[in-house]
């Protein structure tokens, strides 16, 4: 099982894929960031509810650590102070690992049976997790469930994986896919939680 799997790779991770797994992160903070500086600029008001951000399959953090430390540089503090980062993963072993690197509510779980309400977060974002996922379409509706309406849903894919296309085809189908692009590694989706799934 893959949970088992990276159970064991969990101590060398970031040094086998960390610089690769940055690069695309870079990416993805680069059409990411400007949405968080909008909203930040729009909520002055203190009453604003909080803003959360979850990485399913967060692995040991790689993406959740850029992100906050992206934030603190360009956030204000009050803004800040509203913005939860939560991430789930199969292995516990990875999320011992990411629990070091910040302030993250972390979980362990699957994809196809997130322990999120519906409707608890404004940005969704998988970062080359998706080709583990045991069903895709379970997967890709439970993300759908627990993102608001509208909210952003980022998916990277590796290229080389034999599901790159059935991911990409459920992507399109329960999600308003606003932009591909490809990268040494992976296919990144930015989408929008607003098209009603064809299900």
């Amino acid at each position: 099982m893959a949970d088992l799997m990276y159970d064991q790779l969990a101590d060398s991770y970031d040094e086998l894929h960390g610089k690769e797994q940055q690069q695309k992160n870079q990416i993805i903070l680069s059409r990411l960031m400007p949405k968080i500086k909008r909203v930040s600029i729009n909520s002055a008001d203190k009453k604003q509810k909080v803003f959360r951000i979850l990485d399913v399959g967060c692995g040991t953090g790689i993406f959740l650590e850029q992100l906050q430390q992206n934030m603190k540089e360009n956030m204000k503090k009050n803004f800040l102070q509203r913005i939860e980062l939560y991430g789930i993963d199969p292995s516990s072993k990875m999320l011992l690992i990411a629990g070091k690197k910040g302030s993250f509510v972390l979980k362990r779980g699957f994809a196809e049976k997130l322990p999120f309400p519906a409707e608890s977060f404004d940005i969704v974002v998988s970062v080359t997790a998706a080709h583990n996922f045991n069903n895709l379409k379970k997967a890709f509706s439970e993300i759908r469930r627990v993102a608001k309406k509208d909210a952003m849903i980022i998916v990277s894919i590796l290229k080389k994986s034999r599901r790159l296309q059935g991911c990409s085809d459920i992507l399109a189908s329960k999600f308003n896919v606003k932009e591909m692009i490809e990268e040494e590694h992976d296919i990144i989706f930015f989408s929008e939680n607003s098209k009603k799934s064809l299900e």
